[in-house]
């Protein structure tokens, strides 16, 4: 396998543009799944219909209500940390226009830390050399 040492930005966007995409819909999948298998095990624990249902919705609330989740990672979006990632190189992600959907809620914040985080994991690996 070769190895590339030089990638230039007209490359490398639409190759992050799309793994971003494609996380995007491969955590939804993932989440849909183990939703639908917890609530397959609820169906199997209720004989009540109007019991059943409750324990449902309730559990589907819970499910896609904070999606912040404590984690001990420093990366908060996965979607924020690759845009944080390409503007620590220089270039934007997306620019202007920015898929509807991707946008997290503290964007700017998140995008800044991610930035300085990647920049100085760059900086690191650059003194390395």
């Amino acid at each position: 396998m070769s190895q590339i040492d030089i990638v230039e930005v007209k490359t490398l966007r639409p190759l992050l543009q799309n793994f971003n995409e494609e996380l995007g819909v491969w955590v939804n999948d993932r989440d849909r799944f183990k939703l639908g298998r917890i609530l397959t095990l609820i169906d199997a624990s209720f004989s009540d219909p109007e019991q059943r249902k409750a324990v449902k919705d309730l559990v589907n609330n819970m499910w896609w209500g904070d999606v912040n989740a404590p984690t001990n990672s420093p990366m908060q979006n996965p979607h924020t940390d690759i845009r944080g990632l390409t503007l620590a190189l220089g270039f934007e992600l997306y620019g202007d226009s920015e898929p509807a959907g991707l946008i997290a809620p503290d964007k700017d914040w998140y995008e800044h830390r991610a930035t300085e985080r990647y920049q100085q994991i760059a900086e690191t690996a650059n003194k390395t050399k």
